[in-house]
């Protein structure tokens, strides 16, 4: 017998409660029915029995409390609940509402038991009688057709403040019957609560929502539950307006200065987390425009617009004619800018986008001056102008060494002015490529040491006693300054955080961590400056945040200024590098002589270690001690050249130790080295500051930096000469078959090819390669350097040397 009254007052068992409970059964004339045990495995069989042997309408107190006893109650028509009292605590809130949700009866939330009889009543006739809003919804086609959707949906709505109810529906239905009116900016309550209830309901009845809705919000739900809520009810309507105007065919400027205005009234960190929700290809644009735009006035960010508006193609927006239903109207001939050559709208957004970098330039060392991304930026970017100056002067002065070691500062100074500026577009770029091929940089402490020596060759133009020498002298001063505090703060900032290692057992548990420690809402899924405090929190070893900002960034491998999982997983993998391990070359391998041409190399290197030498007991024996220190330091520098020069050029069948300190170099510092052009390039610098302490009284850094200077040059050609080469061998492999071409190749079908079988493939192929052509193709294929090629070393070298070659695998 299916009853008027079978209500059910769900929450753990109390003495409270069950007083409610009571006081419920005897206001309304119920049998009441109790659980007196807290056992989860309460027989509800036995319960069922007991329900239905009851006579009268009745309340259930503290029954179900799994989500198996709600089915069971469910699915008896004569114990199926028709009302619903849930009590609110939290550490049971989202038990309590999975139980809810099963049952599809009206449920009323009491956050507290001290209600009196008349709040009682009244609770329990609203909650019984249908709201006003439900006709709206009922109204809406796509719900009618779809009882389960319009049941969801008005259970979850009924569980908002009462007052937001009918906005919040009324909202949703309007954007459900495609309503281009539908947002109103002001009203962001609404629109908050609109999305609670998306969120709040089942999967599939979200996919009944997004099936229904306009294209552009259909576009805008990845973002409902990756953003921060503020920035989402701010955004939303503004960006529905203005993708409105989109498709109506015409974009007003003022429609986009709200948009920005909004925008920017948003916190930092929304604003970061709005922009990396973008897909890949709109998150680079919107922020060249946030960062091009920021700091402008309305009419600044109007004409801006306008401008960017005259750059599209006009025909094809003539091509998408107006619909009836859209928001917002063709812009009228008389609201159109007047119309600019290109060369003067490009010119005209260059000169707004380079004004708003520089006041977010300014803005950004005004929050931090005393940051050391700041110092060493300002220090960098002081290197850059003064050196600028000094080249420019000393090139008419005459000085032609000073000219050199110059040319070289400005270029140095540029990429440490790269690596330090906050403009996402040179973080994600040029910043990028610099620290591929650069590792040493990618570190503070490395950027340190490599800010130290350019501020040493800047010191070491003293000796050159011009007035702009003085000056650029005094700026690598402070550059050296501010590099030995960046080594130092780096290094205690790096051992504080790696002593964390200790305190996490596996990768696992770093995965868990992660996962309490992130925030909800970061749709990168990615720890800032706080999450990575709220890790060390977690991990008991608190951490300064002048520290944490260096970590961060050292963390950092991808330059989104956030750290993810895989970034701590690299970090926790890390171990210390075992210099015990020498490189065993394969007993199979055919090494051959080496060339001529790293010969000369490795003498050049050589010859200017041995200039440094000299030059350094020259000067200790002739110069001042002022002007000594100087000459001192950079004769250092060139026995250092000279040693790398060495270690670069000597044959692997000399010594392995060399060697191995070869791959750790290069893997760890300066990746460029690897490569005959890295090399040239680095020859060249060298030489040239070999040329420029040439003085009457020492001759010798004038031959040995000239021949330097030539072998970069000759390096250059053989270069190019050999990739000719290696793309004309490697067109020769059908990437389909590469290993099947690969097992022919192996004549003692050991798996790997030895240095003798990848010759003879050479000469099977009709490719014929010089002395110094063979060693770098050795040196790019055997990867690991252990003698034999491997099938993957082919296969990716093939790919790498002759990348449309990879279009035959798809």
């Amino acid at each position: 017998m299916v009853r008027s009254k079978q209500w059910v007052l769900l929450g753990a068992p109390s003495a409270e409660k069950t007083a409610l409970c009571k006081r419920l059964a005897e206001i309304f004339s119920l049998s009441y029915v109790s659980v007196d045990s807290e056992d989860l495995s309460v027989d509800t069989d036995a319960l069922l029995a007991q329900l239905k042997q009851t006579q009268t309408d009745w309340i259930l107190d503290s029954f179900p409390q799994t989500l198996d006893q709600a089915t069971a109650l469910k699915q008896d028509v004569n114990a199926r609940p028709n009302l619903v009292f849930a009590l609110r605590t939290a550490p049971a809130e989202e038990a309590l509402e999975k139980i809810v949700k099963v049952f599809s009866c009206p449920v009323i939330y009491l956050d507290n038991l001290e209600l009196d009889d008349d709040s009682l009543q009244a609770a329990i006739e609203d909650a019984r009688k249908d709201p006003e809003w439900i006709d709206r919804l009922q109204a809406v086609p796509c719900l009618a057709s779809d009882p389960s959707a319009l049941l969801d949906i008005s259970s979850v709505a009924r569980k908002l403040p009462l007052e937001r109810q009918t906005s919040a529906v009324t909202l949703l239905a309007s954007l459900l019957r495609g309503e281009p009116r539908a947002f109103v900016a002001d009203d962001t309550t609404s629109t908050m609560h609109a999305v609670d209830i998306y969120t709040r309901v089942e999967k599939p009845t979200q996919g009944v929502i997004a099936m229904n809705l306009a294209p552009e919000l259909r576009a805008m739900l990845p973002f409902v539950e990756k953003l921060p809520p503020q920035a989402l009810v701010t955004m939303a309507p503004l960006a529905h307006e203005i993708v409105q105007e989109s498709r109506s065919g015409a974009i007003t400027p003022a429609t986009a200065v709200k948009v920005h205005q909004a925008f920017f009234q948003l916190s930092e960190k929304d604003r970061a987390q709005l922009v990396r929700v973008l897909p890949p290809e709109e998150k680079e644009l919107a922020t060249h425009v946030v960062e091009a735009t920021e700091g402008l006035s309305p009419r600044g960010v109007e004409t801006v617009v306008q401008l960017m508006l005259q750059t599209h193609d006009s025909q094809q927006q003539q091509q998408l004619p107006p619909r009836p239903n859209d928001y917002g109207t063709i812009a009228s001939a008389r609201e159109q800018p007047p119309h600019l050559p290109p060369d003067s709208v490009m010119t005209t957004l260059a000169l707004a986008a380079t004004k708003a970098h520089g006041r977010r330039l300014f803005r950004w060392v005004q929050s931090a001056p005393t940051s050391l991304r700041v110092l060493t930026f300002l220090s960098s970017a002081l290197l850059l102008v003064t050196s600028i100056v000094a080249l420019v002067l000393d090139l008419l002065s005459g000085q032609i060494a000073a000219v050199v070691v110059n040319a070289w500062i400005v270029f140095f100074a540029l990429l440490l002015v790269s690596l330090e500026v906050k403009i996402t577009a040179v973080e994600m770029h040029v910043s990028t490529a610099i620290t591929a091929h650069f590792p040493l940089v990618a570190t503070a402490s490395g950027r340190g040491c490599f800010l130290l020596f350019v501020a040493t060759l800047a010191v070491s133009l003293v000796a050159k006693a011009s007035w702009q020498n003085a000056l650029l002298c005094g700026a690598g001063v402070v550059a050296a300054v501010v590099a030995l505090w960046s080594i130092t703060l780096s290094s205690v900032a790096s051992h504080q955080f790696n002593l964390l290692r200790t305190r996490i057992e596996s990768l696992s548990e770093l995965e868990k961590i992660f996962e309490q420690v992130v925030d909800d809402n970061d749709a990168a899924n990615e720890l800032d400056i706080d999450g990575l405090s709220r890790l060390c929190l977690h991990l008991k070893w608190p951490i300064d945040a002048a520290f944490l900002d260096t970590i961060l960034r050292d963390l950092d491998l991808d330059n989104t200024n956030g750290v993810s999982l895989s970034d701590l997983q690299i970090w926790w993998s890390q171990t210390q590098i075992d210099t015990s391990v020498s490189i065993q070359m394969s007993m199979k391998a055919a090494i051959k002589p080496p060339s001529a041409l790293k010969l000369v190399n490795w003498l050049a290197g050589v010859l200017v270690f041995t200039t440094g030498v000299v030059g350094n007991v020259v000067t200790l024996r002739t110069r001042s001690l002022g002007e000594a220190t100087i000459n001192v330091v950079v004769n250092l520098w060139l026995i250092v050249f000279g040693l790398l020069v060495v270690v670069l050029e000597t044959p692997p069948s000399w010594l392995h130790l060399v060697m191995q300190l070869k791959l750790f170099m290069t893997e760890h510092f300066a990746r460029f080295l690897d490569s005959i052009f890295g090399r040239a390039l680095f020859y060249f610098f060298a030489g040239t500051v070999t040329i420029s302490t040439y003085t009457a009284d020492h001759l010798l850094p004038l031959f040995s930096g000239s021949a330097l200077v030539l072998l970069s040059l000759v390096n250059s050609i053989v270069g190019k000469q050999a990739k000719a080469a290696f793309l004309a061998l490697a067109r020769t492999v059908n990437v389909s078959a590469i290993a099947r071409i690969f097992a022919d190749g192996d004549l003692d079908r050991d798996g790997v090819w030895s240095l003798e079988e990848l010759d003879k493939f050479c000469t099977a192929s009709g490719i014929q390669l010089s002395r110094p052509q063979w060693e770098l193709l050795v040196d790019e294929m055997d990867r690991d350097h252990s003698g034999v090629i491997s099938l993957h070393e082919f296969t990716t070298w093939v790919e790498r040397q002759h990348p449309s070659a990879i279009d035959q695998l798809v």
